[in-house]
């Protein structure tokens, strides 16, 4: 992304912003832009400094919205060099 990095993770950020997504969780050093701008909306907005942080933050709100009968969905996405598949595998040991 070079120049254009903090500009296109701001407009991430933007659009979850006017967006009807309820609560989203940021991690990754690029991704402080997006929650920068996300954060002044009335969501939940998260960022984490580390995966085990963000694996163990979704592992109990998960749960906690299926105990109260709810369903949730959940989009785990980054670059390749942030291996989210981590955090996946983190989610499919703990539910």
């Amino acid at each position: 992304m070079g120049q254009y990095e903090k500009a296109l993770h701001e407009r991430v950020g933007t659009m979850i912003k006017n967006s009807y997504i309820d609560s989203v969780y940021f991690y990754g050093g690029a991704m402080r832009y997006a929650y920068e701008i996300a954060k002044a909306s009335n969501k939940e907005v998260l960022y984490f400094e580390n995966q085990e942080e963000l694996s163990a933050y979704l592992t109990k709100s998960l749960k906690q919205t299926s105990d109260k009968g709810y369903k949730a969905m959940v989009l785990v996405k980054g670059s390749r060099g942030m291996k989210m598949e981590n955090v996946i595998r983190g989610l499919q040991n703990a539910l």
